[in-house]
C-alpha cells in the first residue's frame, strides 16, 4: 500500500486565504503541534512563533556577514591591483631575458639545470642499488 493510498485528516487550521476554495492560493495555517505555516507558491514552510519572529535578526545576521565579506573581497581585490601594478610588463621581461641571453646567464641556467638534474637521477639510481642489495 502506497503513501498515496492512504486517507488521512487535515488537522492544520486555516487562517487565510489569497483566493477563498482555490487550493493552490497561497494561505496561511496553524498545524495541530502549533506550528505556523505558509503556502506559497505549493511551497510550504512551517515554523514554531519563535522561529518565525527569530527570522529577522538571523537576516540581519546574515546581512552583517555579508557586508563584512563584501569588505574582505574589496581589500583583496585591491591589494591584487596594487601587487599587478608592482609586477613587470611583458615588454620589461623580454628586454631583462635579452640582456641575461646577451650576458650568457640563460645558457649558464640552463646548463646548471642540465647538471642538477643529471646528479639527481644518478643520486636515485645510486639508492635504488642500494636498496636492491639489502
Amino acid at each position: 500500500m502506497s503513501a498515496e493510498d492512504v486517507a488521512c485528516q487535515n488537522t492544520d487550521r486555516e487562517l487565510w486565504r489569497e483566493r477563498e476554495g482555490d487550493y493552490y492560493a497561497d494561505s496561511i495555517h496553524v498545524t495541530e503541534q502549533g506550528g505556523i505555516g505558509i503556502n506559497c507558491g505549493g511551497h510550504v514552510l512551517v515554523r514554531t512563533l519563535r522561529e518565525w519572529h527569530g527570522l529577522e535578526a538571523r537576516l540581519a545576521e546574515v546581512e552583517r556577514d555579508k557586508q563584512a565579506s563584501l569588505g574582505a573581497w574589496s581589500a583583496a581585490e585591491a591589494r591584487v591591483r596594487e601587487l599587478e601594478g608592482a609586477l613587470p610588463t611583458q615588454d620589461e621581461l623580454d628586454r631583462a631575458w635579452k640582456a641575461l641571453r646577451q650576458m650568457g646567464f640563460i645558457e649558464a641556467a640552463s646548463a646548471m639545470l642540465h647538471l642538477r638534474n643529471a646528479l639527481a637521477t644518478s643520486e636515485r639510481a645510486r639508492t635504488d642499488e642500494a636498496e636492491e642489495e639489502k
